[in-house]
């Protein structure tokens, strides 16, 4: 019975993202792919030497930032767990920053929307001529 639950326990999950992932990008492909052209205008795209070039420059320009993400990252960890600094826990707190700031700004995007003094809630009571 074990084996079955640890089965599961990893089935379940990986059903869903399948369907919740999987599905709509499928769909979109079929659209996409399943004109009367086929793939022949995404070749098209593809083979354009222009686009070509902004995509490699992307992709240099990712690697170049990925590179010097990871060697700032390991100097500073280094830099952190070797030695003892004045300031140093505020460092560490500063650094959780990026991985919070997200929440925040999604949070601040919401509450610029729709609340009190927000555009859809200042829309909506101009419309009805609320005060």
């Amino acid at each position: 019975m074990a084996a079955a639950t640890r089965t599961l326990s990893w089935l379940v999950p990986a059903a869903f993202l399948a369907a919740m992932l999987g599905v709509p990008l499928a769909t979109i492909a079929a659209h996409a792919l399943g004109g009367p052209e086929g793939v022949g205008p995404l070749l098209r795209v593809l083979g354009d030497p222009y686009v070509q070039a902004v995509a490699a420059f992307s992709f240099e320009q990712a690697a170049y930032s990925a590179l010097a993400s990871v060697a700032l990252g390991v100097f500073w960890a280094w830099v952190l767990v070797r030695y003892d600094f004045p300031f140093k826990r505020t460092l560490l707190a500063l650094s959780v920053v990026p991985f919070v700031l997200p929440a925040v700004s999604a949070a601040l995007g919401f509450v610029i929307a729709f609340g009190r003094q927000g555009l859809v809630n200042g829309a909506l009571m101009g419309l009805f001529g609320l005060e």
